[in-house]
């Protein structure tokens, strides 16, 4: 199917109405949320769809966050271009290596969920040579034509940029020749691979059922882990638990599930009301890890502005 070949698009800029306090009696229990539920600086909380099983989840929501919500009709077309004035990146700015990692999305696929894939060449011309992506254990289909978003994990931080597949090849073996990139944007790197966050975190101990009953809030995130406050005491030292929640940012959109290990529990004090959890990440997924360096990258760039 062939698209519109035009290698980067303009963002479209939406203004969006404040959103709306939101009242705890409207936040239905065991049902679906017919919206999108915030924080009061615009961080997504839940999608649209979560459905929180026990109300103490629902209290926890109220006593941690400031919850808001809008109408699904009103999200933004696009988000704002980048308007820091530094001079255009080039291609070798990025470092590009044989073998670098790679994030790959059509530009029509209504999920923010990246494929990984692989560099495996370049021409003189700065064309890609990738690996097609990878999704549940197949290659995803991509036509001559189509514009894809992609993200570059190197050395020097991770980049974001737009291509046009020029090529799909079958032999000697699958794969895909893009054209140069468009705009590049960059996300800098800082020292330290953890981020402040303010996430809604939902759990559940990988014994028990399917639902997610529990509910706590993110204080921190690295690829490796993340630091899980909760109202209680929920596991000790050692268990394995299902964690759920949204990534958001300039460059990810997506939701991830993941198991982890508990590797210590700071319990309440009378400065702390809240007992933080500090989880290390276990069997993560390539296209997980490849959204959590994004998001880690992300907010370091955004805390430098």
């Amino acid at each position: 199917m062939s698209q519109d070949s035009t290698v980067a698009p303009q963002a479209v800029i939406a203004t969006l109405p404040p959103s709306m306090p939101l009242d705890p009696a409207l936040v239905p229990v065991g049902e679906p949320l017919p919206w999108d539920v915030e924080d009061a600086d615009g961080t997504v909380l839940l999608d649209q769809g979560t459905v929180l099983h026990d109300p103490d989840a629902v209290a926890f929501l109220f006593l941690a966050f400031r919850p808001c919500y809008r109408p699904p009709a009103e999200e933004a077309a696009a988000s704002a271009p980048d308007a820091s004035g530094n001079p255009p990146l080039k291609v070798e700015d990025m470092r590009l290596s044989i073998g670098l990692m790679l994030g790959i999305k059509p530009q029509s696929a209504v999920s923010g969920k990246m494929s990984p894939s692989r560099l495996i060449g370049r021409s003189p011309q700065q064309a890609l040579f990738v690996t097609p992506p990878m999704v549940d254990g197949r290659y995803l289909s991509l036509d001559v034509g189509q514009n894809v978003d992609l993200v570059a994990v190197s050395s020097q931080g991770v980049f974001r940029f737009v291509c046009t597949v020029q090529v799909v090849c079958k032999k000697p073996f699958d794969y895909l020749v893009l054209s140069a990139p468009g705009p590049i944007q960059l996300l800098r790197e800082r020292k330290s691979p953890r981020v402040g966050a303010r996430l809604a975190v939902r759990f559940k101990s990988i014994a028990g059922d399917d639902r997610y009953d529990g509910l706590g809030v993110a204080r921190d995130v690295s690829v490796l882990g993340m630091s899980l406050a909760a109202s209680r005491a929920v596991w000790q030292v050692g268990e394995r638990v299902q964690i759920a929640f949204r990534l958001k940012s300039a460059a990810v959109d997506t939701d991830v599930e993941v198991a982890a290990v508990v590797r210590n529990v700071v319990p309440a004090s009378t400065t702390e009301s809240l007992v933080v959890h500090g989880l290390e990440f276990i069997d993560v997924s390539a296209p997980q890890k490849l959204s959590l360096t994004a998001f880690v990258f992300d907010s370091q760039h955004v805390a430098f502005r």
